[in-house]
């Protein structure tokens, strides 16, 4: 039996998107007074892993956006804005 192989690419925007959203997850972070390290702490993760996030080299799960949404005191709604 041959072997399929299926090659995933994300959408040309899809860096931008990320980018964007993290951008947009520093700056709620920034406004409610929180350092990366204290929201890490938070949430449990690492500092790296907020860095890469507000960088936009991380694709997160809903899970994980519903949980920094209320880590933020804020709704999903306000991070796609």
């Amino acid at each position: 039996m041959q072997q399929l192989t299926v090659i995933y690419r994300l959408p040309v925007d899809m860096p931008d998107k990320l980018s964007r959203l993290g951008s947009t997850i520093k700056e709620l972070r920034i406004k409610r007074g929180l350092s990366q390290q204290e929201l890490a702490c938070i949430l449990k993760v690492d500092k790296a892993y907020i860095s890469r996030i507000e960088n936009g080299k991380k694709n997160l799960t809903i899970r994980s956006l519903i949980k920094i949404a209320e880590s933020l005191h804020t709704d999903l709604k306000r991070i796609f804005k």
